[in-house]
């Protein structure tokens, strides 16, 4: 095998070494005993000399480096946040690493140590304390370094360790047994480092671990580390069975991220029934067993992207009812239905990522296909489940999720091409709080058929389509009709020209839409086919339509409106915003007694009312509808009662000449003539004489009704007549009826006010505005504004209560004790005596104490007529119907005549003559 020179070599090499002459040879390594002491971080004088000049010490550290002729370790200690951390780094082969670490003697101060040790071949007894809690990350990234079997041998207080190792071995480069003396591990992070294109764990590596609950096994090559492109140079784990996890019975979490899977034997997960949380992420799955999570009924995420999968197996989450969060982003899926059959079992998943991928579309085929990736109506809420809240909520590794009512759907980067926002609502919506992520499509245009639910404060809506090219039109002008731009949202036009990379935000609806955009109508579903928005209220209770979305606003033509089985009793008017657009209308079986053009849209080519009341087309509808339309091609009238009299004759001639537009033209009957159909019926058998006089029935009755009616109206009126007339005036309703006399006209005031001075706030800050500012404007007279000093009292009280058509007393107990208003009303009341007309309207102002100084004529006249009280709710009606009633009529400039003086408002005072008679 060796040639004779290099066996001679050898053999001088093993005799040098029997010896112990080969250090001069091969001299120890040097690499640290020759370097500089390792200075620790920070400034010098914080330090001091300690363990006999070995270290370096200060309060909370202790930093030391030793050596020995094989080797050296630098350990550095660190006690703060109730736990000490220790860092040791070795270098060289020492083995008697114990022995050096005796040179110091350290104090430890919590009972939670923290350690890293780095290329060590044993880990020393300060790290096996007993009643110690340890957590561990464990290094060897010097490949010739050969793992001792008992490394963990007395280390039972290990709880959490990260194993990392690098290796230019392939096979197994791990010991069987290298773990079994941790039983009390829960967390176990191994990270093999290879130059080899395969790396291969013994079966019996994880054996004895029945404590663990999360366990990370990476496994990638030198060159590329952890993040490695698919088509780089990558090492992979093989040989992965179930034999492998068959003692973790305890096993929640299992990371096998970036292991260059690319298959996986169907009983790998048997025996991990407890299973929360599977990554296998960054491998090379290109298929998945239909059985692979046949035990895993706990398991709540799943991640499977960075993988080569383009499809899931039939059934393959039948056995995973928890699953809340599912990974399957940069893999090659390109069919939503194989991804909505498979997900359709999961009934509490509420994060479902698929970004980078390959799909065009989000809607189902065949048996799915009124399904998207973005149908719910199948989730449930994650309280209805304790374990799912439990299991999500663990504060653990990567599956810390907190909002776990939070739906987040992720199809961003796909090749998506429309979207339509009605598919995140309605009975198979999303709830809020979601989040879709729609960012880097080609999305030209959102839709929007239902009105958006408005968004509550704890409802929080995000919807990302940044970096699609939206064009900002009227199919896009639904948005400023909610309040979808007050949410999480930021859209930005890119097209056209004048709108580019501008937000939705700044601009205005009509710089997107001359005209206002619809919804579709309450209690209706909508949606838009090929050409057609489809409109359809079937059963859906409705009596009318008051507005219907524009099927300009979807990128259609036209409008199919379905409104059978309701309670119509006419079509909608064509003003009906929307309604223009519609060319089919299927109205069976609804409560229709007329057809009016005014009520069909302009290009009608279809027209179903069969099954509803009506008895007769009018004239209009025939010439319009029937003879004269270029459009109209279906009219559907069958199940209707028809009534054949002689005012159907021109519809009888109609319908024979266009018998062709109207399908079930043969089963139209007279519903008078049950027998005789409207195609065969004749002039003759319709219109006879006794035709005539049932024909003057209706029109007698109605005149015997009306003339009854008349006659009841009177009586009441005659009865009723001052309140009628009262409250007549009150409305400005036929004055006529309540004209004055003739004997009013040359009168120059309306009204003359009586009352005591002690009441002039009331006269002057209440009747006098309500009466001269009102809606009828009267000409008021009082002795303060309209009398002249000096000229005798008795005559101006005269002239006032003669000039004035009225004369109103303020009835108060100031009143009552002032003589001067005493002789005001006896003189108005014998001016009313002669002309034998009601001319005094007496006001009850405030409360009378003292009845007993009423004058007698006055008391008389209180006892025969009535009065009005000012604190009357109909005060001002009444009392307006009491004075004269005006149309409109210019008076008089208003003057007192008094002795040829003439006494005007406001004290001004004119000398001119009467005119002559």
């Amino acid at each position: 095998m060796f040639n004779k020179p290099i066996k001679t070599l050898l053999v001088l090499l093993l005799l040098l070494e029997t010896l112990g002459l080969t250090q001069d040879i091969y001299p120890p390594r040097q690499t640290l005993l020759t370097k500089l002491k390792t200075k620790p971080k920070g400034p010098e004088n914080a330090f001091k000399s300690c363990f006999q000049d070995k270290c370096q010490c200060k309060r909370d550290r202790t930093h030391c480096y030793l050596s020995d002729k094989y080797g050296a370790v630098t350990l550095d200690i660190t006690s703060r946040k109730d736990q000490d951390k220790v860092t040791l780094s070795c270098e060289g082969e020492s083995k008697a690493l114990d022995t050096l670490l005796s040179q110091v003697l350290p104090k430890f101060q919590y009972e939670d140590t923290y350690f890293k040790i780095i290329n060590c071949q044993q880990i020393p007894a300060m790290l096996r304390r007993e009643n110690i809690t340890y957590e561990g990350v464990i290094v060897y990234n010097d490949a010739d370094i050969m793992l001792p079997k008992d490394l963990f041998h007395g280390t039972t207080g290990l709880l959490r360790l990260t194993f990392n190792i690098t290796s230019a071995y392939g096979g197994t480069i791990l010991t069987p047994q290298l773990f079994h003396t941790l039983t009390a591990l829960t967390e176990l992070e191994l990270i093999i480092v290879s130059d080899a294109t395969a790396v291969t764990l013994p079966e019996m590596i994880f054996r004895k671990l029945k404590a663990l609950q999360k366990l990370s096994l990476y496994v990638y090559h030198t060159s590329v580390g952890y993040y490695e492109t698919m088509n780089a140079l990558r090492t992979s784990a093989q040989n992965l069975t179930s034999a492998h996890f068959r003692d973790l019975n305890a096993l929640n979490c299992l990371l096998l991220d970036a292991n260059r899977l690319r298959k996986l034997d169907a009983t790998i997960f048997t025996t991990l029934h407890q299973l929360n949380y599977l990554g296998l992420s960054l491998n090379e799955l290109v298929e998945l067993p239909e059985r692979l999570l046949a035990n895993q009924r706990k398991l709540v995420i799943l991640d499977l992207s960075a993988n080569a999968l383009s499809a899931l197996p039939v059934g393959f989450f039948a056995n995973t009812p928890l699953l809340w969060k599912l990974l399957l982003n940069d893999n090659r899926f390109y069919v939503p239905t194989n991804i909505i059959a498979a997900i359709q079992a999961l009934h509490f998943l509420h994060q479902l990522d698929l970004s980078r991928n390959q799909l065009r579309n989000v809607w189902g085929t065949g048996v799915y296909r009124n399904r998207t990736l973005l149908t719910r109506s199948n989730i449930k809420q994650p309280h209805e489940e304790p374990a799912l809240i439990e299991y999500v909520s663990v504060e653990q590794g990567a599956y810390n999720e907190r909002h776990i009512n939070h739906t987040v759907i992720s199809l961003r980067q796909n090749h998506i091409t429309r979207f339509n926002l009605d598919w995140l609502s309605g009975a198979d919506g999303i709830a809020c709080p979601y989040e879709i992520d729609l960012a880097a499509n080609n999305i030209q245009t959102v839709y929007a058929v239902r009105q958006p639910a408005s968004a509550t404060g704890k409802c929080v809506r995000w919807l990302r389509l940044f970096s699609n090219p939206l064009h900002c039109d009227c199919k896009l002008a639904w948005i400023y009709n909610s309040d979808f731009l007050s949410q999480n949202t930021d859209w930005s036009c890119a097209t056209p020209a004048p709108l580019a990379d501008k937000s939705l935000k700044e601009l205005q609806r009509a710089e997107l839409c001359p005209w206002q955009p619809g919804f579709c109508p309450e209690r209706c579903k909508c949606a838009y086919e090929m050409k057609e928005l489809v409109v359809n209220c079937t059963s859906a209770r409705l009596a009318g339509i008051t507005q219907l979305p524009r099927p300009q606003q979807f990128g259609r033509e036209s409008t199919v409106l379905y409104v059978a089985h309701n309670n119509f009793y006419e079509l909608p008017a064509n003003t009906t915003s929307g309604y223009a657009q519609v060319t089919h209308i299927y109205a069976a079986h609804n409560r229709l007694i007329t057809l009016l053009p005014t009520h069909l849209p302009p290009n009608l080519t279809v027209l179903d009312v069969r099954h509803n009341l009506l008895e007769r087309l009018s004239t209009d509808f025939l010439r319009v509808y029937l003879n004269e339309s270029a459009t109209l091609r279906e009219l559907y009238l069958a199940e209707n009662p028809w009534f054949c009299d002689c005012d159907a004759v021109e519809f009888l001639r109609v319908l024979r000449l266009q018998r062709a537009l109207i399908p079930d033209a043969a089963q139209l009957v007279c519903v008078n003539f049950p027998a005789l159909s409207l195609l065969n019926v004749t002039y003759a058998e319709i219109c006879k004489s006794p035709f005539l006089a049932a024909r003057l029935i209706a029109p007698l009755i109605v005149l015997f009704i009306s003339s009854a009616l008349v006659l009841t109206l009177l009586a009441l009126f005659y009865k009723y007549k001052l309140s009628v007339k009262i409250w007549f005036f009150g409305r400005n309703w036929c004055l006529c009826c309540v004209n004055e006399l003739e004997l009013d006209k040359n009168k120059t005031f309306d009204a003359f006010i009586s009352y005591a001075h002690q009441d002039q706030h009331f006269v002057n800050d209440v009747l006098l505005p309500g009466l001269e500012e009102g809606p009828t404007r009267f000409r008021i007279c009082t002795h303060e504004r309209n009398w002249l000093a000096g000229v005798y009292i008795p005559e101006q009280i005269i002239e006032s209560v003669e000039q004035s058509c009225r004369t109103i007393i303020v009835l108060s107990q100031h009143f009552i004790e002032s003589d001067w208003a005493r002789l005001e009303f006896r003189t108005a009341h014998q001016c009313a005596l002669n002309e034998g007309r009601v001319r005094i309207i007496i006001i009850k102002y405030g409360e009378l104490t003292d009845k007993t100084r009423l004058d007698e004529e006055l008391l008389a006249y209180l006892k025969l007529n009535t009065y009005l009280d000012s604190n009357d709710p109909r005060f001002w009606t009444k009392l307006r119907y009491a004075l004269p009633h005006k149309f409109g009529e210019l008076r008089k400039s208003g003057m007192l005549d008094v002795s040829r003086r003439a006494y005007v408002n406001e004290m001004l005072e004119l000398d001119v003559l009467p005119e002559q008679s």
